[in-house]
C-alpha cells in the first residue's frame, strides 16, 4: 500500500509540480494558442525502481526528489517487462517538451491494482 502511494504521488508531484512553471515551460501561457495537445497515457513510473535511493525518497519532501534521483545508480533506461524508471520518464518528458508547446497536456491512465 505504501509503494502504491508512494508510486502515484511521486508521478503527480514530477508531472505537476509547480504549476506556474510547468505551464510555462510546457507553453500553456505562451499567448497565441498553437492547437496542440500533448497526450501522456500509461506511463507507469516506478520512483521506487532503484532501492539505494529509497530512504532518501521517503524522508525528503517531494520537491526534493530530483536531488535524490541524480544520486541513482540507475542510468539506462527501464526496459519490458519493468515499468518506467526516472532516467525513462525524464527523458520522454523532455522528447515531449521538444514537441512544443502545446495548448494543454492531458495525462490519464488506468487505474492499478499494486502488487504489494
Amino acid at each position: 500500500m505504501k509503494r502504491g502511494l508512494i508510486i502515484s504521488s511521486a508521478f503527480i508531484v514530477f508531472v505537476f509540480s509547480q504549476t506556474t512553471a510547468a505551464q510555462t515551460r510546457w507553453g500553456a501561457i505562451s499567448g497565441k494558442p498553437t492547437g496542440r495537445v500533448l497526450l501522456i497515457s500509461d506511463i507507469h513510473f516506478d520512483p521506487l525502481a532503484d532501492v539505494s535511493i529509497l530512504e532518501d525518497l521517503t524522508k525528503d519532501p517531494a520537491d526534493q526528489w530530483e536531488g535524490s534521483f541524480a544520486k541513482s545508480k540507475q542510468k539506462e533506461y527501464a526496459r519490458a517487462p519493468a515499468d518506467t524508471n526516472y532516467p525513462l520518464l525524464k527523458s520522454a518528458l523532455y522528447a515531449a517538451k521538444a514537441q512544443g508547446p502545446y495548448d494543454f497536456v492531458i495525462a490519464s491512465s488506468e487505474k492499478r491494482k499494486n502488487s504489494d
